[in-house]
């Protein structure tokens, strides 16, 4: 039975403002994408290259020609058949961890350079946190880092045709984002933020844990700073130089639930749901300052991905 027909909007902003130091007369929507999709719209935007990814609840993934911000258009669509919970775009291949909704497999899927052919070409089959999702993935040079709900596991995929796992850590609280360093992962957890040594993948450990009293849904690191957004409103600045001993700088109220936080030159853009999306000048971390708030009229102003791109900021709501 086919299910109801639900809009998809990718909103695009012009940031280059930030990046010359101006005002923000230049600065609001430029395009936006209506994709017409089966059942429930999208939730997860990702961009590599010429091309933004958006992934819905149900298992579609849209791929968005964006080389003219100004003009988005509509490639490509996959149904993978399953609930879509992450995608990791990289220099090659493009990764994408869902849930089959029957047998609860988490899958590792692979298109091809051109970005159309997709394959499965690999099933993790652990069962990692009961029922749940996988809750991130990051591919970094030949691996790739997928996090569930309470285990960060890594893969090796110099052989995309051959992936084999290679190593695992167990995170104590129920995790909703992901990201990697140089030599460190970064959680965001129902309890705040771990740090999760990853040196050496094979043998993985937690670093430490920062409670911050609340539940903890967007991450985005920028250099020996990560920021926080909560489900209570709340963006945290933390200074993670020391993976052993983070600690809060500072934080700021933005109300509602924060889903998605992007860094660019020295602001954090941050969406979510029951909030408009704004603009933060983090230059300073000690001193966080919203410069920007985009209008919430019929809700257009609600996010609950981001990306940004030369100048261009991409948003899925």
């Amino acid at each position: 039975m086919a299910g109801r027909l639900v809009l998809t909007l990718i909103l695009v902003f012009y940031t280059g403002s930030l990046a010359e130091g101006s005002d923000f007369d230049n600065f609001g929507v430029i395009s936006e994408l209506y994709t017409i999709e089966q059942e429930a719209g999208a939730n997860i935007i990702a961009c590599y290259a010429s091309t933004c990814y958006a992934r819905s609840f149900t298992g579609w993934i849209y791929n968005i020609d964006i080389q003219d911000p100004y003009n988005p258009q509509l490639e490509d669509q996959y149904d993978t058949n399953a609930a879509l919970y992450a995608l990791g775009p990289s220099n090659r291949y493009h990764f994408t961890a869902v849930q089959h909704p029957d047998n609860n497999i988490r899958w590792v899927l692979v298109a091809n350079d051109g970005y159309s052919n997709w394959e499965i070409v690999h099933i993790a089959d652990e069962g990692i946190g009961g029922n749940s999702g996988p809750a991130g993935i990051r591919a970094k040079s030949n691996h790739v880092y997928v996090c569930t709900a309470g285990q960060l596991s890594v893969y090796d995929v110099s052989n995309v045709f051959d992936i084999s796992k290679i190593g695992d850590v167990r995170v104590t609280d129920w995790v909703w984002a992901l990201e990697i360093g140089d030599t460190a992962a970064y959680v965001a957890t129902t309890a705040g933020l771990t740090i999760i040594d990853i040196s050496d993948p094979s043998q993985m450990e937690i670093s430490s844990s920062l409670s911050l009293n609340d539940e903890c849904r967007a991450l985005a690191i920028d250099g020996t700073t990560a920021f926080v957004g909560t489900s209570g409103g709340k963006l945290f600045a933390i200074d993670v130089s020391d993976p052993q001993n983070p600690s809060v700088i500072s934080s700021i109220n933005l109300i509602g639930d924060l889903r998605d936080i992007a860094i660019s030159n020295s602001h954090a853009y941050v969406v979510g749901l029951q909030t408009n999306s704004k603009v933060i000048d983090v230059r300073d971390p000690s001193n966080m300052e919203v410069v920007y708030a985009m209008s919430n009229d019929n809700n257009n102003g609600w996010g609950r991905s981001i990306e940004v791109r030369e100048g261009y900021a991409f948003i899925v709501n």
